[in-house]
């Protein structure tokens, strides 16, 4: 279920903490939305999504809108389709977005599952497409990503452009360059080194720098 907190008459808080699915209907939100208008919504994530034309339609309802989206915590499959809704969209520490084809259970012949692939491939294109209205990569690019089933911790999203900034320690950031720690090797790919509580790096992500 989702809950919506009105938090003045112009602004409210929209909690997408559910799978978008029967009991997270893009018709009960739009609807509980049109009761009390609001000029500013902020939508905070934690799903690992659900059925992809809801989110489609959620998407196209809130794109219209001035929408900041918050990544809580996971933003997977079809709740990445609701995140580009936002003009803003900010993944906050240890978040992570997740991007994959569309997929299906099917039963019948060669025929009927020739024909359930084509339509599967159309979804793809249209995901795709929502995702080229904000990511800072290629089409092509996109498709690899989503054929990889490609989970994305805040520095990728916000590398690939699938966010705006990301937020550490209370601190927000709009570019890798801004971080501590994060620099350009000799070859213009992004390192990043976290490091633990004694100071040493622990971990090192590579992001190829476009």
């Amino acid at each position: 279920m989702y809950k919506i907190y009105a938090q003045n008459d112009s602004t409210a808080e929209i909690l997408l903490y559910s799978l978008i699915d029967g009991g997270y209907t893009a018709s009960k939100l739009i609807n509980q939305l049109k009761e009390s208008p609001t000029e500013e919504i902020t939508l905070r994530i934690n799903s690992d999504g659900g059925e992809i034309f809801e989110a489609i339609a959620l998407y196209n309802y809130l794109k219209n809108k001035n929408v900041h989206v918050i990544v809580d915590g996971i933003c997977a499959s079809a709740a990445s389709i609701v995140a580009m809704s936002g003009k803003t969209i900010t993944m906050m520490r240890g978040s992570m977005m997740m991007i994959h084809n569309p997929w299906t259970i099917a039963i019948g012949d060669s025929e009927e599952l020739r024909e359930q692939a084509d339509i599967l491939d159309k979804l793809s294109a249209l995901t795709v497409d929502i995702y080229s209205t904000k990511a800072k990569i290629s089409d092509k690019e996109i498709m690899k990503l989503m054929n990889n089933d490609t989970w994305m911790n805040a520095q990728e999203a916000l590398k690939y452009g699938f966010a705006d900034e990301i937020v550490i320690d209370n601190d927000t950031y709009s570019e890798l360059s801004e971080i501590t720690g994060c620099f350009q090797d000799e070859n213009g790919d992004w390192v990043v080194y976290d490091t633990d509580e004694r100071g040493k790096p622990f971990n090192a992500e590579k992001y190829t720098s476009q």
